[in-house]
């Protein structure tokens, strides 16, 4: 296992026995291993504190946790914290360093305000994995570097948005960013189309709001035709009536960290 590969040789002679569940639909989009490895990452580092300095100090600090738990999925660099988080993408370089390789950390504290509107369109799994998806688009879309470059410029700003900016401006932000990864995806080699006519529905829907009642919503789709819909408690009845209804869906707080 990477764990031992990269971190502790001896942890490959400890047995274990892993038991878990998942509620959400799995490969479908709605970044499904990020919770299970970030789950997986915390209960071995917390059963092997007791025994391991480096287990001890990764529970002490975020920013082990998350590179440990980015060993199973890049998605759960960020799900090992709760709240607003920024996702360092880290440097090429030999070794293995959980301090400074690719981590993620708190990045906004006031978002008590936002809930998150899980939509459930599909729970077949997508055809084409996000990791052979971010493969493709590296070294076909001729779009792709100019992608990167683009949004590390602007995460200055998203940050100053999601931590008390004006919310209207957040959600702009957050539908442009969505798009722009899509268009990557079509612009890779074979195009790689994530989106469903259902998904597209929603856009549709998510854009008639915001006309009609000002920007109050944002849809963002991951790798998959499932939208998470970014709204406000006092928008959230608009959201539920206007944009999900018909659909199977779950309305989510946005968990925050627990003050120092």
């Amino acid at each position: 296992m990477k764990l031992a590969r990269l971190v502790d040789p001896s942890v490959s002679s400890y047995d274990y026995t892993i038991t878990t569940s998942n509620n959400y639909p799995t490969a479908a989009g709605l970044a499904s291993s990020a919770s299970g490895f970030a789950a997986l990452a915390t209960a071995l580092v917390k059963a092997l504190s007791s025994e391991h300095s480096w287990a001890e100090e990764a529970l002490r600090d975020h920013r082990r946790l998350s590179a440990l738990a980015r060993l199973g999925s890049g998605s759960a660099a960020r799900s090992v914290l709760p709240g607003g988080v920024v996702w360092w993408r880290g440097w090429d370089r030999s070794g293995f360093d959980p301090v400074w390789d690719s981590y993620a950390e708190p990045a906004a504290s006031r978002v008590s305000d936002l809930v998150l509107v899980y939509v459930f369109l599909s729970r077949r799994e997508k055809k084409v994995s996000s990791s052979e998806g971010m493969r493709r688009s590296v070294y076909t879309s001729p779009l792709y570097w100019q992608w990167v470059e683009y949004e590390e410029n602007g995460i200055g700003y998203d940050i100053s948005l999601l931590d008390g900016g004006p919310r209207e401006r957040l959600f702009e932000r957050i539908m442009r960013h969505s798009d722009l990864f899509h268009a990557i995806a079509r612009s890779s080699y074979p195009p790689i189309e994530y989106l469903s006519d259902e998904s597209r529905t929603v856009i549709e829907r998510v854009h008639h709001a915001n006309r009609e009642y000002g920007v109050v919503v944002a849809y963002t789709f991951d790798a998959g035709p499932n939208p998470v819909l970014v709204t406000t408690r006092d928008s959230l009845g608009v959201v539920e009536r206007e944009v999900a209804a018909g659909f199977e869906y779950r309305v989510s707080e946005v968990l925050l960290a627990e003050p120092a």
